[in-house]
């Protein structure tokens, strides 16, 4: 799989399509595997891209800077590179707090919207070196509490206005698992409880519409997994049921071999290293 990576025509340097996606594909297996070669792989891809980034006029998880951000934290808290990222990241950060007070981002998700900012936001504050400098962490977290506020307003104005249906159970299950995350942080706490709860809710309700659970895309099949894997009573029968008929539907799917989020999904038959668990460690 590792192989036929390499010869792919990557498409910029983002995350998504790009080189961060493979360095993030070899970081993802050596530290599965163990073998040293492939995080040797990572790093050097990781340097190679960070030479670039300078010239990237992108603010996106997906493709852009953020997902740039990101990965620096993921990477040197996995000790794939060794760098003091809190003086590499500094300019970033300050960037980022000016967007975040200056401007409001129309979109929601991951790829492009508030939940990927938010997504390197929370990745920044629980890396320990960020903990060295007071100011820092104070602003982070304010801009972080802010991002809440934003995705928790959009995320009830999403569930009442359309409920749950194909085209919103990708978002919602990114703000689930985001949030799922950051609950134990306790930053913004009462409105993350808010918006977890709201998803729950009207996720169990969709459950016994298995219309919804019909599709020919991967990131709609890992949405409904990811929820899955969050919910409370997912242990119950009709939840095992569920998961069976999902894994077996991505089982069926061609795979682009594009999407490197659909490689990185195939690295292990129990999902313990899959992409979904790279971008919220």
């Amino acid at each position: 799989m590792l192989a036929d990576l390499e010869k792919l025509n990557l498409m910029g340097s983002g995350l998504h399509c790009g080189k961060l996606g493979l360095c993030l594909a070899y970081s993802v297996a050596g530290l599965k595997s163990g073998d040293l070669i492939l995080k040797q792989k990572a790093s050097e891809l990781f340097y190679q891209i960070a030479e670039e980034i300078a010239d990237l006029n992108d603010w996106t998880f997906s493709s852009g800077i953020i997902g740039f951000g990101w990965m620096t934290e993921y990477l040197a808290a996995n000790s794939i590179i060794e760098m003091d990222t809190h003086s590499f990241l500094m300019d970033l950060d300050d960037q980022v707090y000016l967007n975040v007070l200056m401007k409001k981002n129309p979109n929601l998700g991951l790829e492009g919207g508030d939940v990927g900012m938010a997504l390197y936001l929370y990745k920044r504050i629980s890396n320990q070196q960020t903990h060295d400098l007071f100011f820092r962490m104070i602003c982070n977290v304010e801009c972080l509490c802010i991002l809440i506020e934003r995705i928790c307003e959009k995320t009830e104005s999403l569930i009442f206005e359309a409920g749950i249906n194909r085209d919103n159970v990708v978002v919602l299950s990114q703000i689930l698992l985001l949030f799922s995350k950051i609950e134990p942080t306790k930053i913004g706490n009462q409105t993350v409880v808010r918006a977890i709860s709201a998803i729950l809710k009207i996720t169990e309700d969709a459950f016994v519409d298995k219309r919804l659970r019909q599709s020919e895309s991967l990131n709609h099949l890992t949405a409904w997994r990811s929820i899955l894997n969050v919910m409370p009573r997912c242990k119950s029968e009709m939840y095992r049921e569920v998961e069976i008929e999902l894994q077996d539907q991505i089982r069926n799917i061609h795979q682009d071999p594009r999407r490197i989020y659909t490689h990185l999904m195939s690295l292990d038959s129990e999902n313990q290293y899959g992409w979904r668990e790279a971008w919220l460690k």
